[in-house]
């Protein structure tokens, strides 16, 4: 009998070792779904980077370009107010010299009625 009572201990050890196996088993593939599962996710997040990577790329370039037109713009608009300050100097050194020849035209009549009374009257 004491043989047979080994044998029991070691059959008991058995089906617990195969138990374990078993839940073992089942736990592996558990981890296996959930990696496949994980695995996908993760390489959605993965195109989803280098989508947004893209994206950032572009609106990087675009905001590089749009840096560059304003720049231009803004050389362009000092370059149209150094332009309106010439042209508003010219005005004004025409409006003196259009009010100098006023002045010289008011001048010139009354010059001219004065010799034109001492012409016709005087004589």
């Amino acid at each position: 009998m004491e043989q047979q009572k080994p044998k029991v201990i070691a059959y008991t050890k058995y089906e617990e070792v195969v138990a374990e196996r078993d839940e073992l088993k089942r736990q592996l593939e558990k981890l296996k779904a959930n990696i496949g599962a994980d695995g996908d996710k993760c390489e959605q997040l993965k195109r989803e980077a280098d989508h947004r990577k893209e994206l950032f790329e572009e609106a990087m370039t675009e905001n590089e370009r749009l840096h560059k037109e304003i720049l231009v713009l803004e050389n362009e608009i000092q370059r149209l107010k150094e332009l309106v300050n010439e042209l508003r100097e010219r005005k004004d050194r025409s409006e003196e010299g259009w009010a100098d020849a006023t002045r010289e035209l008011r001048a010139l009549r009354l010059y001219a009625l004065q010799k034109l009374q001492k012409d016709v009257y005087e004589s």
